[in-house]
């Protein structure tokens, strides 16, 4: 009996061991992307000036148009100042274009405004990664 107990303990141990070691291995590979939320990313730009994150919001990609809202409407009615601008190449890689007209999650460096700057809340630029956030 103490032998079951004793294989079953090392074993519960070696499992628990072996699960904390791949915890650390996915903290390492998401530790240069920051996720940030795109309230946080509008209201405080310069904390994340020259900074690569991954920010989530409505995605529109057009020609000299491509940018992150804050929510559909947003993009509809046009309010530029509850967005960041997307700076794509022409065009966009296919590997980006379900993220159009979607909630969609982007990859890339962020670049805040100028100070009183109208307009875009900022920009992301260098991007990576823009793919479609899947419904609950």
């Amino acid at each position: 009996m103490n032998l079951r107990l004793t294989c079953g303990t090392a074993i519960g141990v070696l499992v628990l061991a072996l699960l904390s070691q791949v915890g650390h291995l996915v903290a390492a590979q998401s530790a240069d992307v920051a996720s940030v939320s795109l309230v946080q990313l509008i209201a405080t730009p310069s904390q994340y000036d020259g900074k690569r994150g991954a920010v989530a919001g409505f995605c529109n990609l057009e020609f000299e148009g491509s940018a992150l809202y804050l929510h559909e409407e947003d993009f509809r009615r046009n309010l530029i100042t509850n967005a960041v601008r997307l700076v794509l190449p022409s065009p966009p890689p296919a590997a980006f274009r379900a993220a159009h007209h979607a909630y969609a999650s982007v990859e890339g460096v962020f670049a805040a405004p100028r100070p009183n700057a109208p307009g875009y809340r900022g920009t992301i630029r260098d991007i990576t990664r823009a793919e479609q956030v899947p419904p609950r």
